[in-house]
């Protein structure tokens, strides 16, 4: 990042942090900003890792999806706290046909926003989802389009 941007980008969050506009803050922020902008204005201008291309729009896609899965899992956690009958949660075991830890953690992470699903155990592509679904193989098929979505994102 250029030393400029990076001194504009943290005097203008100094600014919001403060939020008083005295000459004092502004003065403190103005040497922060610098000291911040020298110390690590240089860095970061190769990358250290080349990684792989990602497809935005298949990244937008997944985002929107999960949203969506995540407004559902609102709406029926309020459904499930005003019921009177208690649901039995049921771990499931689910080996994934993917490797890479990167493609594992955005699984991991949006399993976690589904309705009634919780990863509780993950390790070299075997992971332990505890539900309160009855349709199991309903949970199978939303994984095997997860993974399906994020390697095409992550080519």
């Amino acid at each position: 990042m250029k030393k400029t941007s990076l001194f504009v980008l943290c005097f203008i969050i100094w600014l919001l942090i403060v939020w008083e506009i005295e000459i004092q803050s502004v003065i403190v922020g103005f040497v922060v900003s610098l000291i911040i902008a020298q110390v690590f204005g240089g860095m970061n201008k190769e990358y250290a890792l080349h990684l792989r291309e990602i497809k935005s729009i298949n990244f937008i896609v997944f985002f929107i999806r999960i949203f969506i899965t995540w407004i559902k899992a609102s709406i029926k956690q309020i459904y499930a706290i005003t019921m009177q009958t208690k649901f039995e949660s049921k771990v499931i075991e689910i080996k994934l046909s993917v490797t890479e830890p990167k493609i594992i953690a955005f699984i991991v992470w949006a399993l976690n926003f589904y309705p009634d699903l919780i990863v509780v155990y993950e390790k070299d592509s075997l992971i332990k989802v505890s539900t309160m679904e009855g349709n199991i193989e309903w949970v199978k098929t939303e994984i095997k389009e997860l993974e399906n979505l994020l390697k095409k994102v992550f080519i």
